[in-house]
């Protein structure tokens, strides 16, 4: 009788643990949902904001041309995956900023589950699933580049599922589709954005020092490394095959060059790039943030070493040689590039925070750990309260100007009566194709009444209206139209004794 009770006991304990781990399961997939959705409706927000120089330029030049097109011509501009995305979706819901827009925002949603993924197969906690999420969540940095017609947040996401695929392969080394999923997931992301061979290169580091600390699975983890680099190089290159076979390796190396010296200007050195990377990357996250993003690495760091589990610093490894063989090979990458970090950063920081907090045994460790995830809950949301609070988003220099209201000005009062003088962006030439403007007349046309004039920051009126604009004599002084979130609309009038002898 007593071993029929002690099996019947093992059974209820094991359902027991069951119906446990299923409700976990359950509050991990409702959180992640949630989080999903809130950041969705955050970055939908964004989305009809201003057109940016790159985006619009990416427009001009590429997405609305044809696939052929997009995929015989090279430049840093053009991430071509994405922009055969945009292309896709111009096609169908036509050329609005949203609508442009759309694929990256679809990527920036996706990247919140998938890097929720990430903690869990990091470190199978609930809490490290969700704090990770919520991060991503409300990263600014994120929040904009989801709402930015460019491919960095597809590119973040492929890297950020490539890093789930590794910690898997640790696990499993004998699974081949994962090997060549990791493989094709790679090639993607080198499609996307070219840099994502950075993050290739960090995780196959990564995946050699698994192989030195095993004993078992040494073999197999070589073995299938070779295969997801075959598949990745092998697969990039066919993707690329149609550019190179068009333009060449000359052009593409002259254009490479071109572009790394226009970047080698605004980043002239490593220091310059890991600082601009680093304040992209808390941006609106007051002081408590970074301090988390530090002190959570670093702790995370030294447990792994302690306990030797090198598969925990996977996110931290890939980065590291990532910046280290860029800074080796002296490329300037822009801030922006290096967001593909910024969730294995978090998910890192949350994993080392979290685990400190659950050293105590007990209730005090259960006290400890509930107390640090509200605390930790907190500080991850402080980006949020700005970002609401902020009428656009723009992490690029100069990047920004609302040409769009005094074109709408313009079209109101006729196209070939006015005459506009702004900070030159293409998002001017995209806003005239949108609107159906041809041209707008300089202001020494006779037939211009009127001129308008966009003023901000980075170029104010008495830089953009004064005695060298020709024709400024024949208009009164410049008066303010309207106030507009980032810069000031000036309306100059043609003086009527000029407009009488016109």
């Amino acid at each position: 009788m007593s071993e029929k009770y002690d099996r019947l006991r093992a059974c209820d304990d094991m359902f027991a643990a069951d119906r446990a781990r299923q409700e976990t399961t359950r509050w991990i997939i409702a959180g992640v949902i949630g989080l999903t959705l809130l950041g969705a409706a955050v970055r939908w927000r964004f989305l009809d904001q201003p057109m940016r120089y790159d985006e619009a330029y990416n427009y001009l030049n590429y997405s609305s041309r044809s696939p052929g097109y997009i995929v015989t011509h090279y430049v840093p501009n053009n991430h071509v995956l994405h922009t055969l995305m945009v292309s896709a979706v111009r096609r169908v819901l036509g050329s609005s900023p949203p609508a442009l827009r759309l694929p990256a925002f679809l990527a920036g949603v996706l990247l919140i589950p998938a890097t929720a993924w990430l903690g869990w197969v990091l470190s199978r906690r609930r809490d490290v699933t969700l704090l990770s999420a919520l991060g991503v969540c409300v990263s600014s940095a994120l929040i904009e580049y989801s709402s930015n017609s460019r491919g960095y947040s597809l590119l973040t996401l492929f890297a950020v599922i490539a890093t789930v695929l590794t910690l898997q392969l640790m696990a499993t080394p004998s699974r081949r589709r994962l090997w060549v999923a990791w493989g094709v997931v790679g090639a993607l992301g080198a499609f996307a954005v070219p840099v994502m061979l950075l993050i290739v290169s960090g995780l196959t580091v990564a995946l050699l020092i698994a192989a030195f600390f095993s004993r078992r699975e040494k073999e197999k983890l070589f073995r299938g490394l070779f295969i997801g680099l075959a598949v990745c190089a092998l697969l990039t290159v066919g993707l690329y095959s149609p550019i190179l076979l068009s333009e060449g390796l000359d052009k593409l190396s002259g254009t490479r060059q071109m572009a790394e010296g226009i970047l080698a200007t605004q980043i002239p050195t490593l220091g310059n790039m890991l600082q601009s990377t680093w304040q992209l990357w808390i941006r609106d996250a007051a002081i408590a943030g970074p301090v988390v993003l530090v002190v959570g690495c670093a702790a995370l760091l030294l447990l792994s070493m302690r306990q030797l589990t090198p598969e925990r610093v996977v996110p931290l490894v890939a980065g590291v040689v990532a910046l280290a063989i860029a800074g080796i090979l002296g490329l300037p990458l822009p801030a922006r590039t290096w967001l593909m970090l910024l969730p294995l950063l978090l998910v890192s920081a949350v994993a080392g925070v979290c685990t400190l907090s659950s050293a105590a045994d007990g209730y005090r460790r259960s006290f400890r750990s509930g107390v640090v995830t509200v605390l930790l809950a907190i500080v991850v949301s402080f980006p949020l309260f700005t970002v609401l609070r902020r009428p656009f988003l723009c992490a690029e220099p100069n990047g920004l100007v609302e040409v769009e209201p005094a074109l709408d000005e313009c079209h109101a009062y006729g196209s070939k009566r006015c005459a506009l003088i702004a900070r030159y962006t293409p998002a001017t030439a995209y806003y005239l194709r949108q609107k159906g403007i041809d041209a707008l007349p300089p202001p020494t046309s006779p037939a211009t009444e009127r001129v308008f004039i966009v003023a901000d920051g980075n170029r104010s009126l008495e830089q953009l209206w004064h005695n060298g604009v020709d024709g400024f004599e024949a208009y009164a002084s410049p008066q303010v139209s309207r106030q507009l979130s980032e810069c000031t609309l000036y309306l100059a009038e043609r003086l009527p004794a000029q407009a009488s002898a016109r």
